[in-house]
Formats: C-alpha cells, structure tokens, sequence
C-alpha cells in the first residue's frame, strides 16, 4: 500500500555442513525485508553442498505495476544487466496493485521464483495501475537530478535522503553506496551501515 518498491540482494553463503546463511545487503524496509528473508531461508536445501564454504550473490527485483530493471537496463549508469560468477540470474517479483483487491498473486522468474509465487502478495486498496512502463525511470532520473543539486549546494541532509532513494532501485552503483556512507559520518547516523559495507564489498571484488 505504500507502493515500495526497489532492488534487494542477497549474500548467501553455503557451509560444508550444508548450512545456509542469507544477508541481506539492501533495505526496503521492515516488513519486505522479513518477508523474503523468510522465504530465501526456505530454499536451503536446494544449494550445492561443496567441501569449502562459498558465497552466492540472488537479486530479487520487486517491482509493482511493471518490470521497472526493463527500462532501467543500458539507460541507468551502473545498473547490472550481466550476472555470472557468484552472482546468480535475478529472480522478478511483479506485483500489480489492483483498486480494491485482498490478495493478488506475484509473478516471478527464476531462482527463488517459485518460493516466492507461493506467498501471498500485499494487500493493496485504491491505487491506480495506470501507469507508464517507465514511471519508475522518470522517477529515477528526476531524483538524481534533486541529489546532484543539493550535492552541488552542500545540503547534506537532502542529498543523503535523495541517494537513499536512489539506491532503492540502483544498489549496484558503488559510487552511490560510497556518498551514502560518507554521507552518514558526516551527518552522524548508522541507518544503512551494516548494508551498506558488506554490499560495497560484494561490488568491489566482484571487479
């Protein structure tokens, strides 16, 4: 209902005990967060037991009214299109928000897509799903102009809330992370430190 949407990933790591560990490296707040940890943590029995401990990298894309990472594909600076290596293909989650519904099923694709289909989508009443396939997009770009504005004016404040935003949909963008953290020691708060420390790790070896 608050129509949040984004990009969350997660490192997932897989002991010689066959224990799964999931981090989740993004925040869409509580309520998602708990959510999807809980049913990443239900597929652990369908990772590769190996003799070392090793770690994946599983994108979801929780999108509602449209696939919002279509259009942002080869137009957003820093938005991943290639996954190989530890980085697993994303998985989809469409949600579209119907006027006056109780439950609507998400769609998805691949990896943890049938965990997820399995789940009851959020209750959703009176929003419009009348939207442009690139709202998000026009959205992404009008923040990013507002965040290099306020950057350029040194209203720190602002342009930590902007980049927040950003973020939500392009966690890929370690430049992003970086202001943001540097953002926070500046302003004094923690809010996406144990996010955002292990993510801009998981960016950094992966280049």
């Amino acid at each position: 209902m608050s129509e949040k949407q984004g990009t969350m990933i997660f490192k997932i790591t897989i002991t010689p005990e066959g224990n799964m560990k999931a981090m989740l490296l993004t925040d869409l707040g509580k309520e998602i967060n708990e959510a999807v940890t809980v049913l990443i943590g239900s597929l652990d029995d369908q990772f590769l037991v190996q003799p070392e401990e090793y770690s994946i990298y599983q994108t979801i894309f929780f999108s509602l009214h449209n696939n919002f990472q279509d259009a942002f594909e080869g137009v957003v600076d820093g938005f991943k299109t290639e996954y190989n290596g530890s980085w697993m293909e994303p998985a989809k989650s469409f949600v579209m928000m119907m006027s006056r519904t109780s439950s609507v099923p998400m769609g998805t694709t691949s990896g943890v897509r049938k965990a997820i289909s399995a789940s009851e989508a959020p209750t959703a009443f009176n929003v419009s799903n009348k939207r442009g396939t690139d709202y998000q997009l026009k959205n992404y770009n009008s923040k990013l102009k507002q965040y290099e504005k306020y950057v350029a004016k040194g209203k720190t404040k602002q342009a930590y809330n902007a980049v927040s935003e950003l973020i939500l949909y392009n966690p890929f963008d370690i430049k992003l992370i970086q202001a943001r953290r540097r953002m926070e020691k500046e302003l004094g708060v923690d809010t996406y430190r144990a996010f955002d420390i292990p993510l801009a790790v998981a960016l950094s070896s992966e280049n």
